[in-house]
């Protein structure tokens, strides 16, 4: 979603805010490390994709394994 073009809305998603690690604030702040712009929701995320802008950067995994996966 991040390097397609256009927005993207992921929603009903609350569920991954108790797993190993909150899932979905951890994506968004890794994200934003990317230059993905992203806002985050209650249940979801708002993901404005572009193939320029995105950069590279040190990601953290939360200690938690499907973090280091999606990145």
């Amino acid at each position: 979603c991040g390097v397609a073009f256009g927005k993207t809305r992921l929603w009903g998603l609350s569920n991954l805010r108790v797993k190993e690690t909150d899932r979905l604030h951890a994506l968004a702040t890794e994200m934003k490390k990317l230059g993905i712009k992203v806002e985050e929701y209650d249940d979801g995320l708002d993901i404005e994709g572009s193939h320029f802008g995105v950069k590279g950067a040190e990601i953290e995994t939360y200690n938690d394994h499907r973090m280091a996966m999606c990145f």
